[in-house]
C-alpha cells in the first residue's frame, strides 16, 4: 500500500510538471505572440512615417516649382535673353529680378531653385550680393 502512495505521489508531481511546462509554453507562445504584433505595429508605424517624410519632400519641391512657375507666369518673361543656355554676365536692376530670371532659367532647364544668403555692407547696410542655388544645394 505504500508503494500505490508513493505512485500516486509521483503521479501527482509529475502532472503538476507537464502543468506548468503546458503553462510556460503557453506564455511563450503569448509573448511569442505579442513580440510579433509590435514587430508589426513597428514596422507600419515605420512605413508611415516614411511615407509622410516622402510626401512633405513631395509638398516642398512643388511649392517651390510653383513659385518658380508663378514667376514665369506673371508676365515678367525675359526679353532678348535665351534662359536656356548661360545666364553668366545677365544683370537685371534689384536682386528680385534676377532672382525670377534664375527661377526662369531652372524651370526651363529642369531644376527648382532658393534663397541661400545675402551679404550686405557693413558702414550702410546695402545688399551687395545674393545668392541663389539649386534647391539640392547643401
Amino acid at each position: 500500500m505504500d508503494d500505490d502512495f508513493g505512485k500516486g505521489r509521483s503521479l501527482s508531481t509529475e502532472n503538476e510538471q507537464n502543468n506548468e511546462t503546458s503553462h510556460m509554453e503557453n506564455e511563450i507562445y503569448d509573448l511569442t505572440t505579442m513580440v510579433e504584433d509590435l514587430d508589426a505595429m513597428v514596422e507600419a508605424e515605420i512605413y508611415d512615417l516614411t511615407t509622410m517624410v516622402e510626401d512633405l519632400d513631395a509638398m516642398v519641391e512643388a511649392e517651390i516649382n510653383e513659385e518658380c512657375t508663378e514667376i514665369n507666369n506673371e508676365g515678367k518673361n525675359i526679353e532678348n535673353d535665351d534662359i536656356r543656355g548661360s545666364i553668366i554676365g545677365i544683370t537685371r536692376e534689384t536682386s528680385e529680378m534676377m532672382y525670377e530670371l534664375y527661377c526662369q532659367h531652372a524651370h526651363e532647364i529642369g531644376f527648382s531653385v532658393r534663397k541661400s544668403s545675402t551679404r550686405y555692407s557693413c558702414k550702410d547696410h546695402i545688399e551687395l550680393s545674393k545668392m541663389f542655388v539649386c534647391s539640392c544645394s547643401g
